[in-house]
């Protein structure tokens, strides 16, 4: 980080977050080497906020055991999203809710964090329960196999176990970011 970027008055940039988010997996099991968890999307971007200057020392969440006491690495969506609306850091700015079915026309050309609530089907369960959170650039989310197949082939819809339709989501949440 230099200049602006790493001023605490002026807030974090998406570019700056963009540049720092995780490629791979940052939830390792030391012993064994192997990630840690399955899902890793909140930990990745706990993770990224991090690098990009964000203090965690407030969060009250459990996060990932093999990271420095009072990491970002958050291991739930859905308490990342929560902790983001309480505004922790320097112009963080107002979440804004968006309908599931129509979420990318109204974000569309524009850059943020932006978290899916209850929109895929966890094994054993009858309704979806699993959530999302991650950064949406422009028309897009992180570089992922299955963010290929939504945004790049355009391809929608449910495959039970493997892959689930962003906008059946029961809430949209966007922050968006400069």
């Amino acid at each position: 980080m230099s200049g602006e970027e790493n001023n605490p008055d002026t807030g974090i940039s998406f570019d700056e977050l963009w540049r720092n988010y995780p490629a791979n997996d940052p939830c390792i099991n030391s012993a064994n080497g192997k990630k840690a968890y399955d899902n890793q999307c909140a930990i990745r971007l706990g993770a990224a906020l991090e690098k990009s200057g964000v203090s965690f020392k407030r969060f009250r969440g459990p996060r990932c055991e093999f990271g420095a006491r009072g990491n970002g690495m958050v291991l739930r969506a859905q308490e990342l999203a929560d902790w983001l609306n309480t505004r922790p850091f320097a112009l963080c700015p107002v979440s804004i809710q968006v309908e599931g079915p129509s979420f990318h026309k109204k974000i569309a050309a524009r850059r943020g964090i932006v978290f899916f609530k209850d929109y895929w089907m966890r094994d054993g369960e009858k309704l979806p329960t699993g959530d999302h959170i991650d950064l949406w650039n422009m028309d897009r989310l992180t570089p992922s196999w299955l963010n290929f197949t939504r945004f790049t082939l355009g391809i929608i819809g449910r495959i039970p176990g493997i892959y689930s339709d962003l906008e059946n989501s029961r809430a949209v949440v966007f922050w968006p970011l400069p």
